[in-house]
């Protein structure tokens, strides 16, 4: 080891010199002060020996001066001097000396004996100055990786008083060393006063041995008064007795842990809730249908107690009709983790025995951890499906008689032509028309007029084949469509069977009347290729054999096609209607049947011909659409009413003003340019586009395409309202009218008036109004005729209604008129 001897040139020195080297030393030696003092600080020398005559004893400033650097314990200082010299030890140990060496030049064994001992204890000065300075490096680093931390470090004793209060700890609660060190933990800002008895029993338990370490997770409040939640870990070093050294509390913010995992908790609660609650069946099936969960609804929809369904698959439940359907969702589904079906619809059997229709989503998550298994969440539509059943029958069939109504016919009509184009045998179309029923109708009255109608088309349907359609248009016409007839002596012979059997009474409960009717007959052929002509021809042919005298049949034929060439001429007149100024609106009030206010104006098209007066819609729109002429009377109907309805005014000035509704057609649908026409209208006419109500008939609706159904949308993104027409005489289906925007349904006006079921007729008006109102729609009940009427349909649920019994059709002056008063309609 390196050795720094400062002495006079003596024998001593010179033996000590030779000692050490002799031992393996480099010795540096040296009698000058500069010198000694240069080496020292150049390099480190584990032993270092003074000469006591030049080291300045008694003061020894040498020594204080090596012990007052940096490096004053890295030595071990030795001073020598020769045996008899005077030296107080209490002197030496003042000035920092480790040793006092004696020396005799002839005492050289004891010499080695001596420098032996102070070798062993350099090195072990040294050996403990470096385990000093490595443990001081370590404790720095773990300073300054704690200072970094974002974990709160808080040294605290055995009095339970905090030693040490972290930078991280300083960053977390935003309290600072001196707010924390010194202070017992009952008055530790950090700990929420009504925690710190608690705090203080289980830091006491750690003190006591009760416990080593301990873990927990609390609240901790922020110097600025915000509480956290903070994870806590609690340990306590011992010495080898057992007794108590130290302890450290660490802590970590897990707030947004804490957050986090009680959100997922409250989520999770709340699934649990509406698994338990809701009305659909929730099952997690595997891809072979094998139940492995299913939701206690299950007993609600379909009568079964949860507990023994798993025993089995789904299969065992479906109708054997959809299984197949079902299995192959299932095993499509199989092949796409993460995938949802599209919605399935098949029959579940009830614990009851009957068959309940449901609509199915079906969710592939066998990759999901948590699930493991595919999620079936199924919709009990049974009800939906009865009111669409009961609403297609009313679209297709007539209540009265159950025979298919006129959009049925012609779409059975419309079949058999197609049929005919591909095959050798024809068709034909046979209108009756009782002869006297309104007689019958008005002297027997209304019930003995709808039992002759039910009679007329058992006996109808009697005289057919089964192949063949009877149906009732209206009133008191029913059509007759004959397939497959080889010859049109079949029809014939038909008519007149006909009109053989009405030779004889009818019995109408106490009544026998005697029936007669009309009959007209067109058949398929060049001339009559659509199912608009041949209605028009059988039309025509009726019309020539009512004239011509009662109860006989007439065959369509050239001499009747003049009607057609009138149907021209009023196509043709039509044309300069509108350039002409020929048309007119006239307005009809829409009331609340709750308050019998006001609520809107239908606008209702009139034609004021220079020869025939005024004409009525049903008597020119058909024309108008075979024309063209439906879109110009259209637009120019749209313009005048939005127009027109700027300037009504009521009395209140600030109440609201009624709105006006406007008729569309499919044919304005097709416009490309039609929601930027009604923009244009809205802005040149000055209209507030929610005062604007567009009716659309159901059929339009339920036959249009994806174009239809955007435009509707667009439409009400303008602020203009929907309303759908006639419901309940097409054939939309429930979810369609979950797609809509409209706001209102008008309820046809043959439900209205009761004179077919009024029974059947009160139950689809309630089921309807149910449903409209489940989708936040209001019901107008058009057609109301009596005041009968309007409270059947008020008690039924319909909001609103219009009719000749509230109101009747007028003009626009007389709108003003009617707007300036105050009062009930009549």
């Amino acid at each position: 080891m390196n050795v720094l001897l400062l002495g006079r040139t003596s024998e001593a020195r010179q033996a000590l010199h030779h000692m050490l080297t002799a031992r393996g030393h480099d010795v540096i030696v040296t009698d000058n002060h500069d010198i000694f003092w240069a080496e020292f600080i150049r390099d480190t020398y584990p032993m270092i020996f003074l000469d006591l005559s030049i080291a300045g004893y008694p003061e020894l400033h040498l020594c204080q001066r090596i012990r007052s650097t940096p490096r004053e314990n890295q030595s071990l200082i030795i001073v020598y001097g020769l045996r008899g010299q005077e030296v107080h030890a209490d002197l030496l140990v003042d000035a920092g000396v480790d040793e006092y060496l004696s020396l005799d030049g002839d005492q050289v064994e004891e010499l080695d004996n001596r420098v032996i001992l102070f070798e062993h204890h350099a090195r072990l000065s040294t050996i403990r100055q470096q385990a000093v300075a490595a443990t001081q490096t370590v404790y720095e680093r773990l300073f300054h990786h704690l200072a970094a931390s974002p974990l709160a470090v808080v040294e605290w004793d055995y009095d339970l008083r905090a030693l040490h209060w972290s930078q991280g700890a300083a960053r977390l609660f935003g309290w600072k060393a001196s707010d924390v060190v010194g202070k017992n933990v009952m008055d530790w800002p950090f700990v929420h006063e009504e925690d710190a008895a608690e705090v203080f029993h289980c830091l006491s338990a750690l003190v006591d041995g009760l416990d080593e370490r301990v873990s927990h997770t609390r609240r901790a409040l922020t110097s600025s008064g915000d509480l956290i939640v903070a994870e806590w870990h609690t340990s306590v070093a011992r010495d080898v007795s057992g007794q108590f050294v130290s302890a450290v509390t660490f802590a970590v913010d897990v707030t947004q842990r804490a957050q986090a995992f009680d959100a997922l908790n409250l989520s999770e609660r709340r699934l649990h809730a509406l698994v338990q609650n809701t009305a659909d069946i929730i099952l997690t099936i595997d891809a072979d249908g094998l139940i492995d969960y299913v939701s206690p609804s299950v007993e609600r929809t379909l009568g079964y107690a949860p507990a023994p369904i798993p025993s089995g698959t789904i299969f065992a439940f479906i109708h054997p009709d959809d299984q197949d359907r079902v299995r192959e969702t299932l095993t499509s589904l199989a092949e796409s983790p993460g995938v949802t079906s599209p919605t399935t619809e098949f029959r579940i059997s009830h614990n009851d025995g009957s068959w309940r229709h449901v609509e199915a989503l079906i969710t592939n998550l066998v990759n999901d951890p948590a699930i493991g298994s595919m999620i079936l969440v199924a919709h009990d539509v049974s009800d939906h499906k009865q009111l669409e059943r009961q609403l297609t029958r009313q679209a297709f069939f007539d209540s009265l008689t159950g025979l298919p109504n006129r959009a049925l016919f012609l779409n059975r009509l419309s079949h058999a032509l197609a049929r005919v184009e591909r095959g050798p045998n024809s068709i034909a179309v046979l209108f009756v028309d009782l002869d006297r029923f309104k007689l019958v109708n008005d002297s027997l009255g209304h019930h003995v007029g709808d039992a002759l109608l039910a009679t007329l088309g058992r006996l109808l349907r009697e005289h057919v084949r089964p192949g063949d359609t009877v149906a009732r248009l209206a009133g008191d016409e029913f059509t007759i469509l004959l397939e497959d007839m080889s010859s049109a002596a079949e029809a014939v012979r038909v008519a007149e069977r006909i009109l053989e059997a009405l030779h004889f009474p009818l019995q109408l409960g106490d009544h026998e009347v005697f029936a007669m009717a009309s009959i007209g007959l067109a058949f398929a052929d060049l001339s009559a290729r659509t199912p608009e002509d041949l209605m028009r021809n059988a039309d025509a042919a009726l019309y020539r054999a009512k004239a011509t005298g009662k109860g006989r049949y007439v065959v369509f034929d050239d001499s009747l096609a003049g009607q057609a060439v009138e149907r021209l001429a009023l196509e043709t007149e039509l044309r300069s209607a509108l350039p002409e100024s020929q048309l007119l609106i006239h307005y009809q009030p829409e009331i609340d049947l709750n308050t019998s206010a006001i609520t809107g104006f239908e606008a209702l098209v009139r034609w004021q011909h220079p020869r025939r007066g005024i004409v009525y819609p049903e008597e020119f729109l058909e024309a108008a659409s075979e024309s063209g002429s439906i879109v110009p009377i259209g637009q120019w109907v749209l313009t005048e009413a939005c127009r027109t309805a700027t300037t009504w005014r009521i009395p209140q000035g600030d109440g609201l003003l009624p709105s006006v509704h406007v008729n569309l057609t499919g044919s304005e649908f097709k416009q490309p340019q039609f929601v930027e026409l009604m923009r244009s209208v809205l802005a040149d006419s000055g209209l507030d586009p929610t005062r604007l109500k567009l009716e659309v008939v159901e059929s339009v609706i339920a036959q249009g395409d994806s174009n239809t159904l955007l435009q509707l949308r667009q439409l009400s993104e303008l602020g203009v309202r929907i309303v759908i027409d006639n419901f309940g005489s097409g054939y939309s289906s429930l979810s369609m009218l979950a797609q809509l925007t409209a706001e209102t349904i008008k309820i046809d006006r043959t439900f209205v008036s009761g004179q077919n079921s009024l029974t059947s007729n009160l139950s689809i008006i309630r089921a309807i109004t149910s449903l409209a109102h489940a989708f936040g729609m209001d019901v107008v009940a058009q057609g109301i005729e009596t005041q009968e009427q309007k409270i059947r349909v008020t008690s039924a649920g319909c909001n609103r209604g219009q009719g000749n019994y509230l109101y009747p059709p007028m003009d626009a002056d007389d709108v003003q008129a009617l707007l300036s008063l105050a009062g009930d309609p009549p």
